[in-house]
């Protein structure tokens, strides 16, 4: 993806409530897709959001408050479960946790856009990795269980920088 916009999660809330209404998990929804929505915060009720019921709960809050901004594109590929093999040259760009990898060598940059745009971009290719686990609704013991899990593969959500 390739950042376009960045708002503050209050602004985020506010955005998706007025414009993509989607991206607010509704919860007993009986489509998982709608259940997966990415602005689970409520800032409607002051400074200290609510969480709406979602994938993340509170053990989740820290981390994901931790940013000052929420991402957003209107350039990306998304390839979930059928990810699309990188040549050997560009292996070096992957982040293989959550965090960032910030890529300042233009031969590199340039190299990623020569390859990624055989693509087409805005375009999901195929459902999340995990999709099989929200099939149906979760419990919320799966809930914490999925959230510990994320919690434990982040254990470097460090910024690193491929000179």
């Amino acid at each position: 993806m390739k950042i376009t916009e960045k708002m503050s999660l209050e602004d985020y809330d506010k955005f998706c409530i007025e414009n993509l209404p989607n991206k607010i998990p509704k919860w007993f929804a009986g489509d998982w897709t709608k259940r997966m929505g990415d602005c689970i915060y409520d800032f409607s009720n002051g400074a200290e959001p609510t969480i709406r019921k979602g994938v993340h709960n509170e053990t989740n809050r820290e981390r994901d408050l931790g940013g000052q901004n929420a991402l957003l594109s209107t350039h990306f590929y998304y390839f979930g479960e059928e990810p699309r093999p990188l040549p050997e040259h560009l292996k070096p760009i992957i982040k293989k946790n959550q965090g960032h990898l910030k890529i300042e060598r233009r031969e590199i940059i340039d190299s990623f856009e020569k390859w990624i745009i055989q693509f087409d971009k805005n375009k999901i290719y195929a459902d999340p990795q995990l999709r099989h686990e929200f099939d149906r609704t979760p419990s919320d013991e799966q809930i914490i269980k999925c959230s510990s899990r994320h919690k434990e593969e982040d254990y470097d959500e460090s910024e690193e920088t491929l000179c």
